[in-house]
């Protein structure tokens, strides 16, 4: 069984320079992690368009975890600062009942984490 796995990830394509030059480039370009509000607008902004859109995807395909949680986690910590990441919850309340911003309003950076449009 494991020489059939092994025969398996041998046998797989593997990345060639060029997409992986194009990877790093998508990375530098969306200046990530993001550590303010502004540069989470900015990101925001600059999503609508498709091809954007279609890059980070790339992007965040390449994070993976051991089960959804920790691949959603590793996604938040790859796209945000920790200190932004404290800032937001899904529907801007925390369970202490403390305002915070709303990460349902960013439905561009949404629909490139779930592979959704809104």
């Amino acid at each position: 069984m494991t020489a059939k796995i092994d025969d398996l990830l041998d046998s797989r394509p593997k990345p060639c320079i060029c997409t992986i030059q194009r990877i790093e480039e998508n990375e530098q370009q969306f200046l990530l992690p993001l550590y303010s509000f502004d540069a989470i607008e900015h990101l925001e902004n600059s999503m609508k368009d498709q091809q954007s859109r279609q890059q980070m995807i790339l992007l965040l395909l390449r994070i993976g975890g051991i089960n959804l949680q920790k691949t959603v986690y590793a996604i938040m910590e790859k796209l945000f600062s920790y200190e932004i990441e404290t800032k937001f919850t899904w529907t801007g309340k925390s369970s202490k009942g403390i305002e915070k911003a709303k990460f349902s309003d960013l439905k561009n950076i949404y629909a490139a984490i779930s592979g959704k449009d809104r």
